[in-house]
């Protein structure tokens, strides 16, 4: 996840964004010697021939590998950042309270987060967006041990009940809605004091979430 700061009061309602991604596609030791150079010089306008001349892997999850459309900044409609890069702005990262230290490791505290992002996308509170015009990386990583991934296991599993009842609006999400529809709507004013009415957030109290799930 990479915090940003606002610009103007629309970009609050569209916060979450991810770019297309692709993989290096070489093995880790491969990738290692081959950087070795530009790693040890510290020059960063060295990275991007290194990058061009890298063989690239677009079938990655969440990749959006046909989508990718260079030039003036861009982007379309997404579904979920699930396997993506998610780029959040502050005011929305803090109203989520951000990483569960619970699921650290191999990327399951982005996972676990990102569950939250999606939960407030279904309630309206924000928008997901591919970042057509950028493409981000994935540099090769070595394969995890098996205690490792044992932990990984676990943690999944319960990311995954977690993320059921935020799909079927348990007690404890509908509550948690509410206390990140209040701390949302306090960072929008503060952001943005002079926001037309358009831009403010809908009710996404548990009152109101309850009403709309049983169609009264």
């Amino acid at each position: 996840m990479i915090p940003c700061q606002p610009a103007t009061a629309p970009l609050l309602r569209r916060a979450v964004l991810t770019p297309v991604l692709a993989r290096v596609a070489l093995p880790p030791a491969a990738w290692i010697e081959r950087s070795a150079a530009w790693a040890a010089s510290g020059a960063v306008e060295g990275l991007a021939p290194l990058l061009a001349a890298a063989p690239l892997d677009s079938g990655v999850p969440g990749a959006q590998g046909d989508r990718p459309r260079p030039g003036a900044p861009g982007s379309e409609p997404l579904c979920d950042v699930r396997d993506g890069l998610p780029i959040v702005w502050r005011g929305l990262a803090d109203a989520l309270g951000g990483f569960d230290e619970w699921f650290i490791g191999g990327g399951a505290e982005k996972g676990a987060f990102v569950d939250l992002l999606e939960g407030v996308r279904r309630a309206d509170l924000s928008d997901m967006r591919l970042l057509t015009s950028v493409r981000a990386l994935r540099q090769p990583q070595k394969a995890a041990t098996e205690p490792f991934q044992v932990h990984v296991h676990r943690g999944r599993e319960e990311r995954a009940r977690r993320a059921r009842e935020i799909g079927h609006g348990a007690r404890w999400w509908r509550a948690r809605l509410a206390a990140i529809r209040a701390a949302l709507s306090s960072a929008v004013m503060a952001a943005a004091p002079d926001a037309p009415a358009a831009e403010r957030l809908p009710d996404c109290s548990p009152v109101r979430v309850r009403v709309e799930r049983v169609g009264v």
